[in-house]
């Protein structure tokens, strides 16, 4: 018998329990992994930084595991992967107290800008007005901090965004108390109630401008409250309570604020959105064909709620330049569902990434407690496919991105160390918040390459299936020349088997979804474990 080794270039280290059957334009995990040590691990927000390369942001206070370089506090944690969940690199900075990395952008010399919020005033940061302030830190193409500043006042400022804008500069969006310091135009008094605090920086990190928007009583940003549009204007979203001030036309309790500013800061318009209970806006998208998109939660059917399913409801608006509804829409089930970030497929529809308890309505299954629920929509916000990913305990989601046709990485963090999770850095004795993983989780569109119509060939077999890198494969018929394609659709290896004969194949080392096809176009799926 033959022995014939596959050799890859993608050397997965995890194992992704695939229990569905893929069926065309479905989504599919990849890959999962955790990262993190025994401390408590977050990863808020991730995006592609180059080719094959993936960049994950968030705070970390372990000192084992990945994390080889704890500096003080909770660090800001900058987690470098390839696209199957390799790690590349894995940096902390930051300074003795809490610090934390929430969102970054790419910046035109292939370097970043990282937005993160820091209470530190020693090591890595300084300048620090106060409590917390906005931390910005610039680094060069190879991850060498260029600068870093801090900018706020004597309260409690907290950053939610970060983009570069086109001719360089950088917007920055998050909340302030402060009414002193880089502070100007607080609606209310310093330490009383937060405004919306938005900054324009040059590209050495100098204020251009800065703007609160406010009513006097409290505002928000939303944690993805950030886009830019095609005309250079800024989209802002939060959430506002009352009328006053900037705000108009509130409809009662908290409702999703959205503001369009032109490029010097100035207000261009405002809506509030909601009915007479709290609404929470969580994020805006925006896309290439000028369409705007508002995600968050609801829950009482008023105003301009029109369904909710039990609980809180992911509710998602889309809507015109003027602010008016094209369309609204709740999703969830009859317990807790709320949407937390969203992105857009190759066809330009929204796809959203949301936590939910729930385990009926439209959530198709729940792993226990809360799990990551993940839904594509067709143009007019029917849900085209959805799916949850979690385990026993808490999995917290935080933000999706595509990454190429159909890919998308789910970013978060998870108490749970099985159902979908393979591994926990605290160990199965850790007691729940205290184990939390960084978690990612890729999916794709089901059999990106190409390959499709997976059946059971009568003309060629695979045993044992799933196995541990080696396995028979049994011709049954004449001469067959077999392909071998991973996950991707790419083709691995061909090899001739001849006819009623077997051969050995061995994966060693690469776990993974696999698949063989033969001359006909069979096709087997393989699990390697």
């Amino acid at each position: 018998m033959r022995i014939i080794t596959i050799l890859t270039y993608i050397g997965l280290n995890t194992f992704f329990n695939l229990t569905k059957e893929c069926t065309a334009q479905n989504i599919f995990p990849a890959y999962q992994k955790s990262f993190g040590g025994t401390g408590i691990d977050k990863l808020t927000y991730s995006k592609l930084v180059g080719p094959n390369k993936i960049l994950s942001v968030g705070v970390t206070n372990s000192s084992d595991g990945d994390i080889a370089n704890q500096i003080g506090g909770g660090d800001a944690w900058l987690l470098y992967t390839d696209t199957f969940g390799n790690i590349i690199a894995s940096q902390e900075i930051g300074g003795s107290l809490g610090d934390a990395a929430i969102s970054f952008d790419t910046t035109i010399d292939s370097g970043l800008i990282i937005g993160a919020t820091s209470a530190s005033n020693d090591l890595g940061v300084s300048g620090n007005h106060g409590m917390t302030d906005y931390w910005i830190t610039k680094l060069d193409s190879m991850g060498n901090i260029q600068w870093q500043k801090c900018f706020g006042g004597s309260q409690i400022e907290e950053l939610v965004a970060i983009k570069q804008f086109r001719d360089s500069s950088f917007i920055i969006v998050g909340n302030t108390d402060s009414n002193d310091g880089d502070v100007v135009g607080q609606h209310s008094c310093a330490g009383c109630y937060t405004d919306i605090w938005v900054l324009r920086l040059n590209w050495n990190g100098n204020i251009i401008w800065q703007k609160c928007l406010g009513s006097g009583f409290m505002e928000f940003a939303s944690p993805g409250g950030l886009a830019i549009t095609n005309q250079n204007e800024l989209l802002i979203l939060g959430a506002a309570v009352i009328d006053g001030g900037d705000v108009s036309g509130s409809h009662g309790g908290f409702d999703f604020w959205i503001l369009k500013l032109d490029s010097t800061g100035n207000i261009v318009n405002q809506k509030c959105f909601g009915g007479s209970h709290d609404e929470s806006a969580i994020t805006v998208k925006y896309n290439n064909e000028d369409e705007i998109y508002l995600i968050g939660s609801s829950t009482i059917p008023d105003g301009d709620v029109t369904i909710n399913h039990g609980g809180s409801d992911v509710w998602i608006l889309k809507i015109d330049h003027n602010f008016n509804i094209i369309w609204q829409n709740s999703y969830g089930g009859t317990a807790d569902d709320q949407g937390k970030s969203g992105c857009f497929s190759k066809k330009n529809n929204l796809v959203f990434l949301s936590e939910t308890y729930s385990n009926d309505g439209q959530i198709s299954s729940n792993h226990g407690m809360r799990d990551y629920w993940f839904c594509r929509l067709d143009s007019s916000g029917n849900i085209s496919f959805q799916s949850t990913y979690g385990g026993t305990l808490t999995d917290f989601p935080e933000n999706i991105e595509n990454f190429g046709d159909d890919k998308y990485i789910l970013t978060g963090y998870s108490e749970s160390f099985d159902g979908d999770l393979t591994y926990n850095h605290g160990g199965l004795n850790c007691s729940s918040f205290n184990c939390v993983d960084g978690w990612l989780l890729v999916l794709q569109n089901d059999l990106i390459g190409g390959i499709s119509n997976i059946n059971h060939s009568q003309s060629i077999e695979i045993y044992p299936n799933p196995n541990f890198g080696r396995m028979t494969l049994k011709n049954n018929t004449y001469s067959n020349k077999i392909r071998i394609y991973n996950f991707l659709g790419v083709l691995l290896n061909t090899i001739f088997i001849n006819a009623f004969s077997e051969v050995q194949l061995s994966i060693a080392n690469v776990p993974g979804i696999y698949f063989i096809a033969d001359e006909f176009e069979n096709k087997i799926k393989i699990i390697v474990q």
